[in-house]
């Protein structure tokens, strides 16, 4: 875990952790909406997370304690940092999950002003397990 990148992430350190899932995606608007209609979750603090335009959308405006509800919901739970930079960099130490070049258009959304994508958008940016999005 970690890196020699940024000075808040050092040092460099080996973690073992247990087998574990995690999803392929992030939660998607239409996922999180069943969590909600069968009263499991509360509502995203935004106004477009119903519309059906955006329900292959990651669902966005939730807090920690939303997101667990969620997990726990579907049976899951949420990663632990551990667990979720093993599923985005493998074990060879990759800097990013595609590898080590740097960050462009074809591996993830960044610095961009069209915001949040439909999930799964950028499959060359997929992790050693085929996470994506990450």
């Amino acid at each position: 875990m970690g890196s020699t990148l940024e000075a808040d992430e050092q040092p460099e350190h080996t973690v073992t952790v247990a087998g574990f899932w995690i999803s392929q995606t992030e939660t998607t608007n239409a996922q999180y909406a069943r969590c909600v209609d069968a009263d499991g979750c509360t509502s995203p603090h935004n106004s477009d997370w119903r519309d059906p335009a955006r329900a292959n959308f990651p669902v966005t405006h939730i807090d920690w304690e939303q997101a667990s509800t969620y997990a726990q919901w579907v049976g899951g739970n949420l990663p632990t940092e551990a667990q979720w930079e093993k599923a985005a960099r493998g074990t060879d130490g990759r800097a990013f999950p595609w590898g080590s070049k740097g960050l462009d258009e074809q591996h993830l959304n960044f610095n961009s002003s069209q915001g949040p994508v439909v999930v799964g958008s950028y499959p060359a940016g997929a992790s050693p397990y085929g996470a994506l999005d990450m």
